[in-house]
C-alpha cells in the first residue's frame, strides 16, 4: 500500500473551496476554487439526516495504522470535530469521507472560481442567478 494522501480542504456554504495539498494529494500547495453548491447541500443533508452527527467518537488509545480522517463541521455557529483512524472508521463516516473526496475531485480550481462562488452566492441562494438576473 502507498502512503495516505494528506490534505486540508475548507468548504464554505457558498461553494468556495480553500485547499492545502501536502503529500499524495489531488493538488499540491495552497489552492483555491469552488465546489458544486448542489453537491455541497446534498452532502450537508446526508450529514444532518443520516445519523452521522451521532457516530461515536474514535478512541485515542491506539496508534493510527495508516492515518486519520478528520471532519470539522460548523452547524448553527457551533463547531464539531469528528475523527477516525482510516482503517477502522464506521461505514457512515467512510461514506461521508468518500462523498467529500468526490466533491473535491470535481472542484473547479483557480482564484476566479473561488471569487465567483463568493460573489454569486446570494443570487444563487435566492434563485435569481439561475433566472438570468444580472450578477
Amino acid at each position: 500500500m502507498g502512503e495516505c494522501d494528506w490534505h486540508t480542504a475548507r468548504m464554505l456554504q457558498s461553494g468556495a473551496l480553500e485547499y492545502i495539498g501536502r503529500r499524495n494529494a489531488v493538488k499540491q500547495g495552497d489552492c483555491k476554487g469552488s465546489v458544486n453548491l448542489y453537491t455541497f447541500d446534498m452532502i450537508a443533508n446526508v450529514i444532518l439526516e443520516s445519523g452521522f452527527l451521532n457516530v461515536p467518537p474514535a478512541g485515542n488509545d491506539y496508534a493510527s495504522t495508516i492515518g486519520r480522517y478528520l471532519i470539522d463541521l460548523v452547524i448553527d455557529g457551533e463547531q464539531r470535530n469528528f475523527q477516525h483512524d482510516a482503517a477502522f472508521m464506521p461505514p457512515l463516516f467512510w461514506a461521508v469521507v468518500r462523498l467529500i473526496e468526490m466533491m473535491i475531485g470535481n472542484a473547479k480550481w483557480g482564484e476566479q472560481h473561488y471569487n465567483e462562488a463568493v460573489e454569486t452566492y446570494p443570487s444563487r441562494l435566492d434563485g435569481s442567478f439561475y433566472r438570468g438576473a444580472k450578477r
